[in-house]
């Protein structure tokens, strides 16, 4: 239940982040169509979410904040 109210506050993002990527001038937007948008930032969130409901010392250190940004870039930048 808690996974599909999160579900629905991602999918807000959607249209305000493809209209950026439309706008973009820089080519740092990576092309994506909605679903794909939808499917990769679901995939992000469970990452970092998960150690979090895991109870697990990872969640919040410098590292893995680290690897969130990794995964967001490669998830979202071109």
């Amino acid at each position: 239940m808690l996974i599909k109210k999160l579900e629905k506050h991602f999918d807000v993002l959607t249209a305000p982040h493809l209209k950026a990527a439309a706008r973009d001038k820089t080519n740092t937007f990576k092309k994506m169509d909605e679903l794909e948008f939808r499917d990769s930032i679901r995939a992000h969130a469970h990452y970092v979410k998960q150690p979090f409901l895991e109870d697990n010392n990872f969640a919040g250190s410098k590292e893995h904040q680290q690897k969130c940004y990794e995964m967001a870039v490669k998830l979202f930048a071109s």
